[in-house]
């Protein structure tokens, strides 16, 4: 700036300290000095106090610019000249001169909207907005600002009509990279929603908005269940299946969410039995844990575990083979934390069928491994697993290659684990019976598994096929 203040000595220009001192002679040169002194000083904390409530766009404006002399004016006082904030009065006419001489400087609209509103014109800030926009190459960072002049004013529907345009363009090429959270059109549908909060706007117009909202990211899940959970609090219950139909459409291979937004939504709309014969209909022996849980909160919540066993156990009853009614009493007793009871179902299923001689199916075999590994009973989920690979598989085409990864993925998780070979009293098991009758481990089941794959010439072929890639130079 052209000018300099010392706010410490008070002193303007000249860097001299202005103090009583030189307020000697006379009573009247005192006189003189000290109304002097006082119109200095009054001069000083004017100028002070501007500067303090100096407008942001004004602080950091070019020296020397026109769009400065605009802004300021310099005025002369005793101890030398200031530049002086115009009042908005005068800055605008100044700025609409300084658009003709300089049509394609849009920041200039921007500088006028503001000084509109300095001088209450809020028509012509509007319309000094809504040029500012026009002219910029930057349209989402002018329609935010034009969002933010309709917030200062009040107005949700025109703001959220604005920040609908930001939210619903494409991502520009600096956030092609970056995650859908991190982007400003989501930003600007969180802004969005935070207005129809503040003002209470009508549900209608929550629901346009999350629709947008998804149809701009349709693979983000997190939208679908926060819309979800809005359509069911306000009991739009229809619209609230078809969302779930849609996430299906979206999501093909999800069996998670689709269960439990349905078994929400008919619970919510007064219907315990509705809201527990979806989780009825679709149970598998191997449910996702998250499925598991949500179905026996549900159950707790309306008091029907004990009838949820009893229906389990009569089932039992009438086929103690029924591995799904297996499967829900391992699931109720594994929900309690009583996986000692838990594994016993699934032992008084092999004890049935080795009593009628039954024949295990590889199915069987592969949810009984699962199941047991659920509860880290990994001595007897290794033999379910180790049965699975000397199963014949023509219901399980993979069954060697699931057993394989099943007994390595336990390996891995709890290497310290000893394998009892000898325990136990597992018939199924007799073309293993030349193995050691003593104390075993998992590693020597794998091992034995792995001999049949000559993992040692497969290994020497490995190699000599990656020879050539040390070799090469660099190039």
């Amino acid at each position: 700036m052209k000018y300099f203040l010392d706010s410490t000595t008070g002193d303007l220009a000249t860097g001299k300290s202005v103090t009583g001192e030189s307020l000697t002679g006379g009573s009247t040169n005192r006189r003189v000095h000290l109304i002097a002194l006082t119109f200095l000083f009054a001069a000083i904390g004017c100028t002070l106090s501007a500067l303090g409530e100096l407008p942001s766009w004004i602080r950091n404006i070019d020296a020397d610019s026109a769009v400065e002399a605009v802004f300021f004016r310099m005025m002369s006082l005793p101890n030398g000249a200031i530049a002086f904030r115009r009042p908005p009065s005068e800055t605008r006419p100044a700025l609409t001169d300084l658009i003709k001489a300089q049509p394609r400087n849009v920041d200039l609209y921007s500088l006028r909207a503001l000084e509109d509103e300095q001088q209450l014109d809020f028509t012509a800030a509007e319309s000094d907005w809504k040029s500012y926009v026009d002219n910029s190459s930057d349209k989402i960072s002018a329609q935010l600002a034009l969002a933010d002049f309709y917030h200062q004013r009040l107005r949700p529907a025109d703001e959220i009509t604005t920040l609908s345009l930001v939210a619903n363009a494409p991502a520009i090429a600096a956030e092609k990279l970056s995650a859908s959270t991190q982007q400003r059109s989501w930003g600007a549908f969180e802004r969005i929603f935070r207005v129809i909060q503040a003002q209470g706007l009508p549900k209608g117009t929550s629901i346009t908005q999350y629709h947008a909202w998804i149809a701009r990211y349709p693979n983000e899940p997190s939208l679908y269940a926060q819309f979800l959970q809005f359509l069911v609090a306000e009991k739009e219950y229809s619209t609230a299946g078809q969302l779930i139909a849609d996430y299906r459409k979206q999501f093909p291979n999800d069996q998670i969410f689709p269960v439990k937004a349905m078994a929400m939504v008919e619970y919510r709309r007064g219907s315990v039995r509705e809201g527990l014969s979806v989780y009825e209909q679709t149970f598998q022996p191997l449910w996702d844990p998250q499925l598991v849980k949500s179905y026996f909160d549900l159950l707790r919540d309306t008091q029907n575990l004990r009838k949820f066993r009893d229906d389990a156990q009569a089932a039992l009853v009438a086929n103690p083979e029924d591995l799904n009614a297996t499967a829900r009493i391992f699931y109720y007793y594994q929900q309690q934390g009583k996986t000692d009871v838990a594994q016993q179902a699934i032992s008084d299923l092999r004890l049935h069928k080795e009593a009628a001689k039954s024949p295990w199916t590889a199915q069987e075999l592969y949810v009984c491994a699962r199941l047991l590994e659920d509860i880290h009973a990994y001595p007897e989920s290794a033999r379910y697993y180790f049965a699975l690979y000397n199963s014949n598989g023509k219901d399980f085409p993979d069954a060697q290659a699931t057993a394989i990864a099943g007994l390595t993925g336990l390996l891995l998780t709890a290497p310290e684990t000893p394998i009892r070979l000898g325990s136990g009293e597992l018939s199924m098991y007799r073309d293993i019976a030349t193995m050691d009758q003593g104390p075993g481990y998992f590693n020597g089941i794998l091992s034995l598994i792995l001999n049949s794959t000559q993992p040692a010439m497969r290994y020497s072929e490995e190699e000599q096929r990656a020879v050539p890639y040390f070799h090469r130079s660099p190039s």
